[in-house]
């Protein structure tokens, strides 16, 4: 008998409840890989942002084995309910970050920032040309992230 198919000869989820699921789950095992993939990293010091991975080793191999035990449930719910699997190209991430980034930047320009009160005639000469300049960087990721690809190219959007 099909998992997805009750006594009643109903699914037990339909088709919109498994794409909500799928999606959900799929969104928690990415983060659940980025803590992962913090978590073995350490500790990072960037130019205006610090991460302090504050777990001793303890901590680190109990978050791991249960990290583990999260995606053998998850594991379990897509293999009962037919869940689909959701590949997400790494190219399609840096694109969409960067649009995001682009969007954050350009709402810090001096202009903007009158919502916070009264913004010095001398910002916008400072301001301004930085953020323009680390736009046209991440113009940049845009373009590596359309970048033909040798390993498994992307299909179009």
């Amino acid at each position: 008998m099909d998992p997805k198919q009750s006594k009643q000869e109903w699914p037990i989820l339909n088709e919109a409840q498994c794409r909500s699921l799928s999606v959900s789950l799929s969104l928690l095992e990415e983060k659940l890989l980025l803590l992962k993939l913090l978590s073995e990293q350490g500790d990072y010091e960037g130019v205006i942002y610090r991460l302090q991975v504050d777990f001793d080793p303890v901590r680190k191999k109990e978050l791991d084995r249960v990290i583990s035990e999260i995606k053998s449930k998850i594991s379990f719910l897509k293999d009962t309910f037919g869940l689909d699997y959701k590949t997400e190209h790494f190219s399609k991430l840096m694109h969409t970050t960067e649009s995001y980034f682009w969007t954050v930047l350009m709402d810090e320009k001096s202009a903007k920032l009158k919502r916070y009160g009264r913004v010095s005639k001398k910002l916008s000469a400072i301001l301004d040309p930085a953020l323009e300049e680390i736009g046209q960087k991440l113009d940049t990721i845009n373009r590596l992230s359309h970048a033909p690809s040798l390993k498994n190219p992307r299909p179009k959007d």
